[in-house]
Formats: structure tokens, sequence, C-alpha cells
């Protein structure tokens, strides 16, 4: 099977303690991976899933030691095709200026408020102000952004601004994402079904307005949605790799106490038949395996009575930029 596009989660280490990440405790962890294996990766990726874009994750991938080397040797692999997610801080705003000439790596930033206040009252105080600088001075240095807005009782009314100020900007794409208690992120950070439809309908009647590409995770569906039983652990279609070697298929398993699908060792994937993604997948009937686990974890069932889920790797575009 072809797999277009792979994860890299080169650190976990953060310089931001954001309310709603996922990797909590794991942001402590000083584990990388290096140049050296992120070469082996996409070579592996490469030949056998004929993969053709990167994206680079952390923690804060801009802190990683060696980040330049990263994407340089990645387009010494002919893939030219890299993004690289990035909380906008100050360690952005220096690598930003590493990449003078047309060929450097597309930026996604991660934005949850359209301005301090809000911003602020998730990632921390002072980030908005870094996260603006560093969006002019990628202007300036040409760079394609785009954006991932991940939605929250916080910031859900901030929404249609946080558009416009991506539009303003010139941002390409905004990807809105559906919080889930894993991590820092605690339960009552889940929004109801009713309240994310609703914004979903906000958006759509907005998106006429925007020239930014509005990509919506539908998250809750009707039965008879075509993306129903569309699951990237059952296709085995998505790969994010960790510094600890480990490989998921789906981030909403990760925190979580069954272990990832695949391991990434001695230049080759394993997989994993202990307790894994794979195997819950497996003895569920659910259309996302990942989402029953979280909101039965947080006894939160009840929530989804009159609702199915779509695998949140597939996004609903809302206007057609």
């Amino acid at each position: 099977m072809d797999i277009e596009s792979i994860d890299l989660y080169v650190n976990y280490r953060c310089n931001y303690r954001c309310i709603h990440c996922f990797l909590g405790e794991k942001l402590n962890d000083t584990k990388i991976i290096s140049v050296n294996e992120v070469d082996k990766i996409v070579k592996y990726c490469s030949k056998n899933f004929n993969t053709r874009e990167i994206v680079l994750l952390g923690g804060e991938p801009t802190i990683h030691k060696d980040i330049n080397e990263i994407i340089f040797g990645i387009f010494k692999n002919n893939i030219y095709n890299i993004r690289l997610v990035t909380n906008g801080g100050k360690s952005c705003q220096k690598f930003i200026k590493n990449f003078k000439n047309s060929l450097k790596p597309k930026l996604v930033f991660s934005i949850d408020g359209s301005s301090c206040d809000v911003h602020d009252a998730i990632r921390g105080k002072g980030t908005f102000k870094d996260l603006k600088n560093s969006i002019i001075i990628a202007k300036e240095y040409g760079y394609q952004i785009d954006a991932i807005t991940s939605i929250c009782p916080i910031n859900i009314d901030d929404a249609i601004n946080i558009v416009d100020f991506l539009d303003f900007f010139g941002f390409n794409v905004v990807n809105f994402h559906y919080i889930t208690a894993r991590g820092n992120a605690k339960s009552d950070m889940h929004l109801l079904p009713t309240d994310w439809l609703y914004l979903r309908d906000k958006l759509i009647k907005y998106s006429v307005n925007v020239n930014v590409l509005i990509r919506f995770e539908t998250t809750f569906i009707d039965n008879n949605n075509s993306n129903i039983n569309k699951c990237k652990i059952r296709e085995r279609s998505n790969l994010m790799f960790f510094p600890d070697g480990n490989v998921f298929l789906c981030g909403l398993f990760i925190d979580s106490i069954y272990t990832s699908g695949f391991i990434w060792k001695d230049n080759n994937l394993i997989e994993n038949n202990d307790y894994s993604e794979i195997s819950y997948a497996k003895n569920t009937n659910h259309s996302c395996p990942g989402m029953k686990l979280i909101l039965e974890n947080n006894e939160q069932s009840n929530i989804i009575e009159n609702f199915d889920f779509s695998c949140i790797y597939y996004k609903e575009k809302l206007n057609n930029k």
C-alpha cells in the first residue's frame, strides 16, 4: 500500500506546556530521532510505501539540535514536500532565517486564538506575540504557511476571528481539530457533538468571505456518511514515528494503555502484537476505535449515543479554494 505522507516526531521536548497537548508527561522526555535515523526511515518509507511527503513534529521540532540537517537530508533523498509543525515561538524565528533560498519546508503554525487573550490562555503568556512575529518573519522570508487550530470551550467563540486572522496573513490552509482528553487535556475540554456541528455550519457560511481553505475534522457523523467505515488502523495507511521507536497508526492511542501498532527497529517496521492499537481495533466493531476508547475511559460514552464517528484523519473541505 502507498502511504503518501508520514509523520516524524523528531523530539518530545517542547518549550511550551499547552493545556491541550496530547503528549502530556512525554514533553519532559529528552529522546530524539537522530539525523541518521531520519535518513533510514525516509529511505525505507520511500522504497516500501512510495512516500513523497514528510511531516516534522514534536514536541517542538525547531528546538531539535539538528533540525536543519534533518531537513537537508530529506531534500537529498529527493523528497521536497516537507511540512514542519511549529508553535511559532522564539526558536521558530531563529529556524526560519536558516533557509534563505527557494528550497525550504512549508511551515504549519499551531494557532489557537486570534488574540493574546485567547491564544495565551491555552498556550501560555506571551506565546501569541511570539507567534505573530514568527508569521511576519516567515512571510518576509517567502515561506508557504498553513495552520492547525484545535478547538475547545475556551476558543470556540473565537473561531471566526481566527479565520479572519489567517486570511489577513495569507495562510493557505487551516485544519480545525477536535480536542480529546489525552495527555494534558482534561475531559472538560471536550465539546459536545452539537457544538462541534454548530461550528461546522457557522464556518461553512463564513467560508465564502475568505481565501484561506478551511478543512474540518468530521468527527461526528450520521450512519450514512461514506467515511464511517474508514479507519487508518484497519487500513494500515498512516505512520507516526516517535523517538522511542514506537510507530502509531492512530494518534488517539498515544497516552493510552495500548501500545503502538508497529516498532521501528534495526531499519525495519515490526508489527507489535502485544496489546496494541491493532488488536484493539480488531476486537471492536466501532467505526472509530480511538474515539470509543477515549470517551469510555473518560466516562463520557453518554455523549455518543446519537452519533457515530469518522476517522479523524479524513477532513472535509468547507470551501472550494
